[in-house]
């Protein structure tokens, strides 16, 4: 049923992955990528508990910052914008000019409807090799993660939700460990705790993602069904209305953050800590946000996070209109089935609110003026 659409379900019920020793089902994986975050999370509040002490006493301490916009990326260079005008387009992968530029792998969680198509061209483009990016419609195999983690690629972009690092970090432990898989497991869960001492303050994949207002993600990603005869979810949608959707589709509830905690859609009950879980990842663990109204700054934003200097500033497949339209007179959206959705959506509505602080301090590191000088000038050369 979900053949395009992405979770862990489809990932493990795949038959040429049955036949591995070392599957790990979607919910143990959970449970693995669960104790990291609690490891994580009691870490964090210990450090900024201590350094609290040292700031009342001393001036001292370091304080655990988000890992989309640590003060350390703080570009300082006062001749950036110089550089853009005489062409220079290196510059973004030198990490001791673009102190933002971040390491591989890049681990993209593609939420359906954010924009993310457009930027999946975008490391098409600047990835083109085949052993550089792999990218696909729904969760990758087990076979298909571990390959990737195998061939060290320098990214990973689709429909996924949060948990992949597991598999580089597994097969890192498989080449300094001949434990049996639950020590492994166990060992795991310990080396992917932060590092207190890296520019992140957490572990060292680059997580990315996009984010779109809750409520114009619904609506839209029901129209895209609706429209998209070849789509393996078009069948539940054909007819039905909107209405009747949002009332029984697991797509209308608080979608953005179960894919940035990494539950499976087939998981029934979520848990009682889902949205600190959430508030948690979105800050300590993506490096790089997005956010779909904004689609041209965060193109600009993701080309001083990866490097790239081949961008595009025309969004694809992201609707007739812009998000801020959907929900006006386009579809005609009653007043109170906007009330219905955002009360499904009331994690995601808090979580997105965060992501655009986030989004903003990500433009901060990069200098407000410097950023809008480029930009302006980017997407006037573009449209030449």
């Amino acid at each position: 049923m979900y053949g395009s659409e992405d979770d862990y379900e489809s990932w493990i019920k795949k038959k040429d992955n049955t036949k591995k020793k070392d599957n790990i089902s979607d919910n143990v994986l959970y449970e693995i990528i669960y104790r990291e975050y609690l490891i994580e999370k009691e870490s964090i509040e210990r450090t900024n508990k201590t350094t609290n002490v040292y700031n009342s006493d001393s001036g001292s301490g370091k304080i655990i910052e988000f890992a989309s916009s640590p003060s350390s990326q703080k570009i300082r260079n006062s001749q950036v914008f110089k550089k853009i005008l005489n062409n220079e387009i290196d510059w973004k992968k030198n990490k001791t000019l673009n102190p933002l530029l971040l390491s591989k792998p890049y681990i993209f969680i593609h939420i359906p409807k954010t924009g993310g198509t457009s930027l999946e061209s975008t490391f098409e483009i600047n990835l083109p090799k085949k052993h550089q990016l792999f990218k696909k419609h729904a969760s990758p195999t087990v076979e298909e993660a571990e390959n990737c983690a195998l061939n060290a690629v320098d990214a990973m972009f689709g429909h996924f939700v949060f948990g992949l690092h597991y598999y580089y970090e597994k097969f890192k432990n498989n080449n300094n460990s001949n434990n049996n898989n639950n020590n492994n497991n166990k060992n795991i869960i310990n080396k992917l705790n932060y590092d207190i001492n890296s520019n992140y303050n957490q572990n060292a994949y680059s997580y990315m993602t996009m984010m779109r207002n809750p409520i114009d993600r619904v609506v839209s990603h029901y129209f895209f069904l609706k429209n998209s005869p070849d789509h393996p979810l078009h069948g539940e949608v054909q007819s039905i209305s909107l209405v009747d959707w949002v009332d029984f589709s697991k797509l209308a509830r608080n979608e953005q953050c179960r894919r940035i905690v990494g539950i499976s859609r087939s998981t029934k009950i979520l848990p009682i800590d889902f949205r600190e879980q959430c508030i948690f990842r979105l800050k300590y663990s993506f490096k790089y946000i997005g956010i779909t109204e904004r689609f041209d700054e965060s193109l600009l934003i993701l080309s001083y996070k990866t490097g790239f200097d081949k961008l595009s500033f025309i969004s694809k497949n992201v609707g007739k209109n812009k998000s801020s339209n959907i929900v006006g007179s386009h579809y005609n959206i009653e007043n109170s089935l906007i009330e219905k959705i955002k009360s499904l959506n009331l994690i995601d509505l808090e979580v997105y609110n965060i992501a655009i602080k986030l989004f903003e301090k990500q433009i901060d590191l990069i200098g407000k003026e410097n950023f809008y000088n480029e930009l302006n000038y980017l997407t006037k050369n573009k449209s030449k």
